[in-house]
């Protein structure tokens, strides 16, 4: 329940006594980040909280009895607190502050070709600066096993989840097996492929001899199938 995630600061982990209210603040939202980050299975992640401009109570005071709730958003470069104190001269305050997070991302650890499945050794660790929960970046490399990228990458690039896709299935110029099922009666034909296609595309594929060029679509195993068939 991220979206509802409260960090309540009660005297548990940082005690009034020992700690100023704009520590306790800073401490419940840090928690707060770790926590949900932690859901999400970051990797190394440090968080760094300012408080904006605190008043003179947060900064000076000390509570005998505080109630401390962290804000919950997903943004991960501006958040804010809500002190309560409990006090003879009670108060309640909301503060913003500014915060910078880091994290280990994925990315390459190598030149990789579009269409290219990715293996553990294209991948490798780096530190990055997140502005979101929702972030794009791929955080950890189970993430990117097996997929492809659109374009030609270079080494060190952080991979971003837009720029994957599953790998090719077949390659142009490639030897393809044309299913062809007509009536119940199942014909193979050898073709070439005329594109690059992943499961599901629809390529152009050219039969051997006839030279024939036929759209066909991609299948799970690697056939290719004629639009009539696929329609059928």
């Amino acid at each position: 329940m991220r979206n509802t995630l409260v960090v309540l600061a009660l005297l548990q982990a940082l005690p009034a006594a020992a700690a100023s209210l704009a520590e306790q603040g800073r401490n419940a939202i840090r928690q707060q980040v770790l926590a949900a980050t932690r859901e999400r299975g970051w990797q190394e992640v440090n968080v760094d909280v300012t408080l904006l401009n605190p008043p003179a109570e947060v900064t000076s005071r000390r509570c005998r009895s505080v109630e401390i709730n962290a804000i919950p958003t997903d943004n991960l470069i501006r958040r804010s607190v809500r002190i309560d104190c409990h006090d003879d001269t009670p108060f309640s305050v909301t503060v913003a502050a500014r915060l910078q997070v880091s994290a280990k991302v994925v990315s390459l650890a190598n030149d990789v070709a579009p269409g290219t499945p990715l293996n553990a050794g294209d991948l490798t660790l780096t530190d990055k600066t997140v502005g979101t929960l929702e972030t794009d970046t791929v955080m950890r490399s189970e993430e990117a096993l097996g997929i492809a990228s659109r374009r030609r990458m270079k080494q060190g690039q952080v991979l971003l989840r837009r720029q994957l896709d599953l790998p090719w299935k077949i390659t142009r110029g490639s030897t393809v097996t044309l299913v062809i099922k007509e009536e119940g009666v199942e014909i193979s034909v050898e073709t070439t492929a005329q594109d690059n296609g992943r499961e599901g595309d629809w390529i152009k594929v050219m039969k051997t001899g006839s030279r024939k060029v036929l759209r066909a679509r991609v299948n799970a195993d690697g056939t290719v199938t004629p639009a009539e068939s696929a329609q059928g």
